[in-house]
């Protein structure tokens, strides 16, 4: 499990980002499913997914 090791020895980098408004050296963790993901997926995509599949459920 490398997260706290990452983390830890990240954190100054993190930090400056933070302070910078800079995303691109923040740990942004993606989670488990991130496996899962078609390449061709858009955020907008993946949205609309995730609304259906909560509407479907509500419906049953």
């Amino acid at each position: 499990m490398l997260f706290p090791i990452q983390n830890t020895l990240t954190r100054d980098i993190q930090d400056a980002a933070s302070k910078q408004n800079n995303p691109q050296y923040l740990s942004l963790w993606a989670g488990q499913g991130v496996g899962s993901l078609d390449e061709d997926q858009s955020a907008s995509d993946i949205m609309k997914e995730i609304i259906n599949d909560i509407q479907q459920d509500f419906l049953q």
